[in-house]
């Protein structure tokens, strides 16, 4: 099974994080995806949330690594900033756009990226870094 690397924007504004409606599947997932061969964590990141959101950002720093050994598979969460752009409505791979208080995230969201995000929250990583 071939090594697989997913990058996600955490996106804070208001104590809230922007989260993206996956078209694929009725899930809120935060806005990322797989890692392309010759691409850069940091370009990746930037790629995808502008792919999803239709928004520009500016990578601020790596904030989570979680690695799966059984799936052979890594994800990395970013801590982001919005820097400019518009966002889309809907597009290919987006339904829908939008923040949640980081104390009430959507019960029909990827159980991995809730639980990488309540780690964050509880080790205080995320409201540090507000």
């Amino acid at each position: 099974m071939d090594k697989t690397i997913g990058v996600f924007s955490v996106i804070i504004s208001n104590d809230r994080v922007l989260l993206v409606k996956r078209r694929d599947l009725p899930l809120w997932d935060l806005p990322g995806g797989r890692l392309e061969v010759g691409e850069s964590i940091f370009d990746c990141s930037i790629r995808e949330t502008r792919e999803e959101t239709g928004y520009n950002v500016k990578i601020e720093k790596i904030i989570g690594s979680y690695i799966n050994n059984e799936r052979n598979d890594t994800q990395i969460l970013l801590l982001s900033n919005i820097v400019s752009g518009c966002p889309i409505t809907e597009g290919p791979e987006t339904k829908q756009l939008k923040f949640f208080p980081l104390n009430r995230l959507p019960l029909n969201m990827v159980p991995a990226r809730r639980r990488q995000l309540a780690m964050l929250k509880k080790e205080k990583r995320i409201l540090r870094l507000l």
